[in-house]
């Protein structure tokens, strides 16, 4: 990788935020974060960074109504997503242009070298 990826976390789980950012760090990514959907949108549009991994149920605003406003965007059209939740129930499927995304894992269902393993599967292309 010859240039440093930067991923934009939006979550508001604490357990999860650390060990992240240092799995990442340590792999050279460069790790953002933001609390809630309101906040990741605006430091999506202002880092435009390689990479957003998402949740879906914060506050202020949800994961799915940040995706549906980033892909109005002109930049946040082709952002790359990748939704992390613990509710799978939550994330829609299929295709919808509003809320299109990379890939969806489950929080509980994998480990951190599987998340790196489809960070740099998506970043790969770039």
């Amino acid at each position: 990788m010859s240039k440093v990826s930067t991923i934009l976390l939006v979550e508001d789980e604490e357990s999860l935020i650390e060990p992240l950012k240092i799995f990442l760090n340590k792999r050279g990514y460069t790790l953002i974060r933001a609390k809630n959907g309101d906040e990741g949108l605006k430091m999506a549009k202002e880092y435009k960074p390689d990479l957003i991994i998402t949740d879906i149920l914060m506050p202020i605003m949800d994961g799915l109504t940040m995706l549906e406003k980033l892909r109005k965007d002109p930049w946040g059209k082709s952002a790359k997503v990748i939704v992390l939740t613990n509710h799978p129930d939550q994330i829609p499927i299929g295709s919808s242009k509003r809320y299109t995304y990379e890939h969806r894992m489950i929080k509980s269902d994998v480990s951190m070298v599987e998340v790196t393993k489809k960070i740099e599967s998506i970043l790969k292309d770039e």
